[in-house]
């Protein structure tokens, strides 16, 4: 504790020293050059120099963190005092007058959410996440309660599985859902937050899309799947180009509804059955659609504790999957579809690989009108060997050709859900 006042009493020293240089040519004025130094240490050397009175400190501003830089050159003692006071008030920091001598404390900060106020708001339609994020351009000072959790809460770096479920936790608190919206700020940002949350949660339109998925098997000479299907709806419903528009593989067709288009190519051997989903959807919801297989075969061989090789399964996927995501536009549907078809196929370690054809494309579709997609094509090629009484008479090749076909419709859903 000795050594402590040694040292600060040094420092004082210095700092008064440093501090104060008398300019020779101009008496009474003195230079001021002091870099991030306490606010009451500031105090302590502007009135020995200058101020001949009593001195009591707050005991406040002993916790006070903040430190200032002051420089001056060539100035009297008045003119440095108001120098001083403008410094210290930038630190929070005031010297009131009392009988005799001088208090220095903090000054009396307004606070700042004085008269503020608070909102609740419970979604009837919308994800109260999606809700906050549309209000955010109305609020300047005040904010959302789960903005502020989420804030103050640190992400933790082992895993999730690692952390315990307590339920108030950081990894609890922010996965718990949100199920309300809690709004604090000025009373004009709560009632311009409020009404804007009035306006924009309202139900969300759905849409219903259909879809038929088929395998066109043909010869070189029959073209396209969008060409044969195309041939088999004019010659069975008395459709001609003119009925329908093409544009490269993309047809569309007005017909009176998806269930008669693929009922024709049911009736058609060439078209093979993959898959037919319906789903209803949300504006801006993706969905996602699936139907396939699974099969376990061999994998990476590794080592066991004893040195013994262990062969490893995984697992292969093959089958359909259509994804599709609507965007609602007035009376047009924007959809964005990925569809992806798979296939086992053999490979020389006997064990099956996966062959897949994947397609990407984005629609405005119009509701009423069936649209044929086509463009995903493969090349199949068999080869095998002849043989007659046990001898070989030669090889034999067989190639096919496929096309995937993809017919979409979708209808709006017209009920009001308000």
């Amino acid at each position: 504790m000795i050594k402590l006042y040694k040292k600060l009493a040094l420092l004082l020293v210095l700092l008064a020293c440093n501090a104060y240089a008398a300019d020779a040519s101009r008496p009474g004025k003195f230079s001021l050059a002091l870099d991030k130094i306490p606010a009451q240490q500031l105090v302590m050397l502007f009135y020995d120099q200058c101020e001949n009175k009593g001195l009591v400190f707050d005991p406040a501003i002993n916790k006070l963190e903040e430190t200032l830089t002051v420089k001056t050159s060539s100035l009297s003692c008045a003119e440095t005092k108001q120098i001083l006071g403008d410094a210290l008030s930038r630190a929070g920091v005031v010297i009131e007058p009392k009988n005799g001598y001088d208090v220095v404390l903090l000054a009396r900060r307004q606070v700042e959410y004085e008269g503020w106020q608070q909102m609740i708001y419970r979604p009837k339609y919308r994800d109260p996440l999606e809700l906050a994020q549309m209000t955010s351009i109305m609020i300047h000072k005040g904010g959302f309660a789960h903005q502020r959790r989420g804030a103050q809460v640190q992400q933790m770096e082992s895993s999730p599985a690692d952390v315990p479920e307590t339920g108030s936790n950081g990894a609890s608190i922010v996965a718990k859902a949100i199920d309300k919206l809690v709004f604090y700020g000025p009373p004009s940002e709560a009632k311009a937050v409020e009404a804007l949350l009035n306006l924009l949660d309202v139900p969300s339109p759905q849409i219903e899309i259909t879809a038929g998925i088929y395998e066109f098997q043909s010869g070189h000479a029959e073209g396209s799947a969008v060409n044969a299907a195309l041939r088999l709806f004019g010659s069975k419903l008395g459709l001609t180009v003119s009925g329908g528009t093409t544009t490269g593989s993309t047809l569309k067709l007005s017909l009176p509804n998806l269930d008669a288009a693929l009922s024709l190519l049911d009736s058609d051997s060439r078209f093979k059955y993959v898959a037919q989903p319906r789903v209803m959807t949300k504006d801006g919801q993706q969905v996602v659609f699936t139907s396939g297989q699974d099969v376990r075969v061999n994998g990476a061989v590794t080592l066991n504790g004893s040195g013994q090789s262990v062969q490893s399964k995984t697992t292969l996927t093959a089958g359909v999957s259509l994804q599709a995501t609507p965007y609602i536009r007035g009376e047009v549907v924007d959809l964005s579809v990925r569809q992806q078809v798979s296939d086992f196929v053999a490979s020389p370690n006997d064990d099956p690989s996966v062959m897949r054809r994947e397609l990407t494309s984005r629609l405005v579709m119009q509701p009423g009108y069936v649209y044929v997609i086509g463009g995903l094509k493969t090349n199949r090629r068999l080869t095998g060997k002849q043989s007659l009484f046990g001898l070989p008479i030669g090889n034999s090749q067989d190639s096919s050709d496929t096309e995937i076909l993809l017919l979409l419709t979708v209808k709006q859903d017209q009920r009001n859900d308000s």
